[in-house]
């Protein structure tokens, strides 16, 4: 009778042992959404935003991920 035996290695390893790389999502970090008016600015580029939709039509366009909230 065979025994089988899970190991977890990197995409480093599969590659080296001619194995393909598993295609995953990559990691996703979430989003917090504060409550009210606020302003939010580009960490890579300090462009001020006012509103989700702003920062998203940003996102898509230079692909910059990181925002912080601006404080008064």
């Amino acid at each position: 009778m065979e025994s089988l035996m899970t190991i977890k290695m990197t995409n480093a390893e599969a590659l080296a042992l001619g194995m393909p790389a598993p295609q995953g999502k990559g990691r996703r970090t979430p989003r917090a959404v504060a409550s009210g008016p606020y302003a939010t600015a580009c960490v890579e580029c300090a462009e001020v935003f006012f509103s989700r939709a702003a920062e998203d039509r940003h996102f898509a366009e230079t692909r910059h991920p990181r925002y912080e909230l601006v404080l008064a």
